[in-house]
């Protein structure tokens, strides 16, 4: 009998997730619903004869995870997180801390142990990047609505960095209490200074000059390259491989390079990134998905009124008015990537349960078909509780929004001063 190989594997995933993902757009859902129904269909859990070879794919999708964090790494510079700070910096901060002492809450009531419960909390605090970009091009919103949800997006993106170096060290035995997770902060404070400062008198420079040779293939395999080689840097220290290309990424973003290089590895990224989500699928029993329903649809509602309540509430804080904060509740209410990442990184230690996969598969397929519904509903949401909203208090939240905006025009206005 012939044995499957690595080939057929690649024919097999990328072919069965190219037709569930077609299937999925057509239903005006995100792909990465599709690509996790093409895992079902090629795990080893559904008598279909398509099966793929798991351990293979699994080795396959960590490209898919560096690579995904090398093109987070290539968005990020340090004068976009600038920008967005005063209008989204105090809404990102307050909806990642909330949503994360919700799901640490949550695993107590269920029972888990303090690790599970922070990895819990971790796994729902980060919106997907992926699916609200998505959705966005298909119900695109105000520009400053826009800019507030992406704003939150790229102080979750920079949180997540954090959690995954924190959270691989407690995987690894680091501990919970307060001079262990010191002692961890301050090892990654040191780790990251080192690389982006040593980095940052080297890479950029090196980066340039091999764009003049203007050859598009050395400077996507340069950077791919030390895409990877910076990957395992982090890996062989003691960090994931994540964290090593972020800083990869943003160290060729600082380049000046960043979107060229961005848009020469986008394919490849999507391809192992669809790679990376099957993978994900595959490990999920579908038995198993049914005998944690009950949790599964208890993170759902954690997650879904959760982003809601601390957006619109955090939004209005930090000024950006109820419409806006209201709409970008709905639009990051969502599990995506990086849950997945940070679930991996528990499970592979064996400090969190194997049931909280197929759990966050569950909740990531639901809230990616609630999440374009919600937002088609959010100008009835937002009448409704304009309607039953006091009067004061509408008058009032309105004097605040535009003290705010005042208050941030003289402070650019002093910084451009001379």
């Amino acid at each position: 009998m012939h044995e499957q190989t690595l080939v057929a594997d690649l024919a097999v995933v990328l072919g069965v997730a190219a037709v569930t993902s077609v299937v999925a757009r057509r239903l005006h859902q995100p792909s990465i619903l599709g690509y996790l129904v093409a895992g079902l269909f090629v795990g080893p859990y559904l008598p279909i004869p398509l099966a793929a070879n798991l351990e293979r794919v699994t080795s396959l999708a960590e490209f898919g995870v560096v690579l995904v964090m090398f093109a987070v790494g290539l968005e990020f510079r340090i004068a976009k997180l600038l920008r967005v700070l005063p209008t989204s910096g105090l809404t990102g901060l307050l909806q990642v801390s909330f949503m994360m002492w919700a799901g640490v809450s949550l695993g107590q009531v269920l029972g888990w142990t303090s690790v599970e419960s922070i990895f819990l909390g971790a796994c729902i605090a980060i919106s997907s990047t992926m699916v609200v970009s998505k959705v966005l091009e298909e119900r695109p919103v105000q520009p400053e609505t826009r800019e507030l949800i992406f704003g939150v997006l790229v102080f979750q993106d920079v949180s997540a960095i954090i959690l995954i170096a924190i959270l691989t060290a407690i995987a690894a035995g680091g501990g919970l209490g307060a001079m262990e997770l010191a002692s961890t902060v301050g090892k990654l404070a040191g780790f990251l200074v080192a690389m982006m400062v040593g980095g940052l008198l080297l890479v950029p420079r090196v980066v340039r000059m091999v764009a003049r040779l203007k050859s598009l293939e050395i400077l996507v395999v340069f950077s791919v390259g030390l895409c990877f080689a910076m990957a395992e840097t982090a890996a062989v220290i003691g960090y994931s491989v994540a964290l090593g290309a972020f800083i990869a990424g943003s160290l060729v973003a600082q380049s000046g390079k960043g979107e060229k290089v961005e848009h020469l590895i986008q394919p490849l990224r999507d391809v192992f990134a669809a790679i990376f989500f099957v993978s994900i699928g595959m490990t999920v029993d579908p038995m198993q998905a049914l005998k944690h329903l009950p949790v599964s649809l208890g993170v759902f509602a954690l997650v879904v009124t959760g982003q809601l309540l601390i957006v619109s509430v955090a939004g209005v804080i930090s000024g950006n008015g109820l419409r806006r904060s209201i709409i970008a509740g709905l639009a990051l209410g969502q599990i995506g990537e990086f849950a997945f990442i940070l679930a991996g990184i528990g499970i592979g230690a064996r400090v969190v349960r194997a049931s909280l996969s197929p759990v966050l598969v569950t909740v990531a397929v639901l809230t990616a078909f609630t999440t374009p519904l919600f937002l088609r509903g959010a100008d009835k949401l937002v009448s409704f509780v304009d309607k039953a909203m006091p009067h004061r208090l509408e008058r009032l939240l309105s004097l605040y929004e535009d003290w705010l905006v005042r208050l941030r025009s003289e402070g650019e206005a002093a910084a451009d001063a001379p």
